[in-house]
């Protein structure tokens, strides 16, 4: 699988990877690559503006390959530019990227500054990565 390549060129990988009479098809670097297409294809998507495709094409690389951390990123972007922030968390945790999650808790407390649940989670989060002063005053 080759980066900056067409939709059809992802299109037809996925499917030849996919191919139930194929030998190699439960390989893991079979598995591997196909979820790479799907991941080729949701930038793709992206850029075109199609964002339920590329979701569904982030969530297949995901479903594919549980280590391809671009993919979690990526799908925590499109959240994010929906507002969206609680998900988008969840996928930049999976991925620890502390800076976009931090980025997502000040859109949540400016859009909800009394939320008693935005708190908790803004304090849960603080507390999980040992920001334990930030986490009491959430609290």
């Amino acid at each position: 699988i080759e980066p900056d390549q067409g939709i059809s060129y992802y299109e037809t990988a996925v499917k030849y990877l996919d191919d139930s009479q194929a030998p190699y098809r439960d390989a893991p670097e079979c598995t591997k690559n196909k979820a790479k297409a799907c991941y080729y294809l949701g930038l793709i998507y992206d850029k075109l503006g199609n964002t339920n495709e590329a979701f569904q094409h982030y969530f297949k690389a995901i479903e594919l390959d549980k280590e391809l951390t671009p993919a979690y990123t990526k799908a925590g972007d499109l959240f994010f530019s929906k507002g969206k922030y609680e998900v988008a968390i969840e996928y930049y945790k999976a991925v620890k990227h502390d800076f976009k999650i931090k980025t997502c808790i000040k859109k949540l407390i400016e859009k909800n500054p009394e939320n008693p649940d935005t708190m908790m989670m803004v304090a849960e989060y603080f507390s999980s990565i040992e920001l334990n002063e930030k986490a009491i005053k959430y609290y």
